[in-house]
């Protein structure tokens, strides 16, 4: 009998945990993504000059050729794709001179890519029968901007007699008639009075409550109107020309100090001018700043 009741009650619990299993149900949904990206970064500047030797003592008789130079600029800013590293690629240059010529030859040339691959696997566990969902999505509430919502004027307690006493109202709206009175209903004598003269301050001071209130409300941002689209057009607008105009003022900073020799002074200015700036003046303000770079290697 034991061994037939301990086979019965495996054989209860096998069918019991295959029909609790049986109510879940696991579903899975891979996702692979792959990515390649490529660049290259190839440029080459250079300057040569003549300077003549037989000038004569004065400028006051026939012409004399001084000499001439060519320059060429560095041509190839960073690529705006591909994962671009400065720190990679070939740089180099040279500088010669000798019977009056003088040059000099930089370049600097880079290529590189990346390639990752990613597998994921989302799974979701439900009831058997009932719906399940995976989702991957963002969300963007129609927020046009955020208004804090604060008082016109901060009450600061006093110090004094007026927070010592209960009832007795805090801040620099305190007079000797609201102080008298809070004394007197603190202390019991409001009541023994005559009654007309007790309202009268009563609503004396409701009046006076409700005319404070009124007042910091219309010094809160909520009572204030909400800014137009137009005037919210406006001020960024009038904030990127602020930022455009300062990103031009750091570029021309920069150039005046590479031409006063003062380079760790251009490369800060550069590197500001391009961390704000856009469009052709980033650009510009990038290959400076690479030359200058590359002068210190």
């Amino acid at each position: 009998m034991p061994i037939c009741r301990l086979a019965a009650t495996l054989l209860a619990v096998c069918i019991g945990y295959r029909s609790a299993t049986a109510q879940q149900v696991t579903s899975g949904s891979p996702q692979v993504s792959v990515g390649h990206s490529f660049y290259e970064n190839f440029g080459v500047g250079f300057h040569l000059g003549y300077r003549g030797r037989n000038l004569p003592g004065d400028d006051r008789g026939r012409s004399t050729v001084a000499g001439w130079q060519f320059h060429h600029p560095w041509v190839g800013g960073p690529p705006l794709f591909g994962g671009f590293d400065p720190a990679a690629g070939a740089h180099g240059g040279l500088r010669f001179g000798g019977g009056g010529f003088q040059g000099n030859l930089i370049f600097s040339l880079a290529q590189g890519s990346q390639t990752n691959l990613t597998s994921t696997s989302l799974t979701v566990t439900t009831l058997n029968g009932q719906p399940g969902m995976i989702a991957d999505q963002v969300q963007f509430p129609f927020v046009l901007g955020v208004t804090p919502i604060v008082n016109g004027r901060a009450r600061v307690p006093r110090f004094g007699a007026a927070n010592l006493l209960p009832g007795v109202p805090s801040g620099p709206s305190v007079t000797p008639v609201r102080e008298r009175y809070a004394r007197l209903r603190a202390s019991g004598g409001a009541s023994a009075g005559p009654g007309k003269p007790a309202r009268a301050e009563q609503s004396e001071e409701g009046r006076d409550d409700f005319q404070q209130r009124f007042a910091d409300a219309r010094l809160s941002t909520a009572g204030q109107a909400a800014l137009s689209v137009r005037e919210i057009r406006r001020q960024q607008s009038a904030a990127a020309a602020a930022e455009a105009a300062e990103s031009l003022e750091y570029f021309q900073r920069g150039q005046q100090a590479e031409k006063e020799g003062k380079f760790s002074s251009a490369k800060v200015f550069y590197r500001m001018a391009s961390r704000h700036a856009t469009g052709e003046l980033k650009q510009r303000a990038a290959q400076r700043l690479a030359i200058l770079l590359q002068r210190d290697q």
